[in-house]
């Protein structure tokens, strides 16, 4: 039987016509999943970039198979100003790789955060695994930059403290999962501070500073605009 709709009727409808409903669906249900296939797919495989169907015939077996379309990367060396750069390219720069996302003419100063139409330019793949770079750090005030990345900075001041500030992400694009470490290698103590916008992840009852010579904390970029600090840091 057909299926009775109450908007097409015009009334509601009889118990009569709901069980008519359901059984006409189940019915169809019913056909589908009965319904004999003349070559069953008995296995899908993947080899590289080769999908193939293998299916049963009255003659006893056959495969389809379709080439599945993959995307070529080109890699570019390191990256430099004033180059074009075409999609997919892949460019390192302080130690880190990048895919290029968008084919662009290289600016004059490489910006990990660059957009254009909104879109990112370079997408973050690695960096360099680990290996470190010591740096010392002798003002009394410093802001994260794009490139600190796995860098160690080592404080010489002495007196008051060093503050360390983290900006948001619209004004110094860092990639997420970049981790920068700090040591009290002098006085003064390291205070770090978040930037408006700027959440930073502290554990419950300790300070985001230190308090003692030798004193080591490191950040960790968790999300966008957002950050995890641990390390020798200091109850209230």
């Amino acid at each position: 039987m057909a299926i009775v709709y109450r908007l097409v009727k015009g009334s509601p409808l009889t118990f009569a016509e709901e069980d008519g409903n359901f059984s006409d669906l189940d019915g169809r249900v019913h056909s589908l999943e009965s319904f004999s296939f003349a070559n069953p797919i008995d296995a899908v495989t993947v080899s590289g970039n080769q999908l193939t169907f293998h299916y049963t015939t009255a003659a006893g077996g056959g495969s389809d198979t379709v080439t599945l379309p993959t995307a070529q990367w080109n890699g570019r060396g390191e990256w430099a100003p004033g180059v074009s750069y075409a999609a997919n390219d892949l460019v390192s720069e302080s130690g880190n790789l990048y895919l290029v996302k968008i084919a662009h003419l290289s600016a004059t100063s490489f910006d990990p955060g660059e957009q254009i139409g909104g879109q990112h330019v370079y997408q973050f793949i690695l960096g360099p695994l680990g290996q470190t770079e010591t740096l010392g750090l002798a003002g009394s005030s410093y802001t994260l930059q794009g490139t600190d990345n796995l860098k160690f900075y080592r404080t010489t001041a002495t007196g008051g403290s060093v503050t360390v500030t983290i900006p948001l992400n619209a004004s110094v694009a860092i990639p997420v999962n970049s981790e920068v470490s700090f040591r009290q290698s002098a006085s003064s103590v390291l205070t770090f501070a978040a930037a408006g916008g700027v959440t930073l992840n502290i554990p419950t009852g300790f300070s985001a500073a230190t308090n003692y010579l030798g004193a080591v904390v490191t950040l960790k970029k968790v999300a966008t605009d957002s950050w995890d600090i641990f390390g020798a840091i200091v109850t209230p």
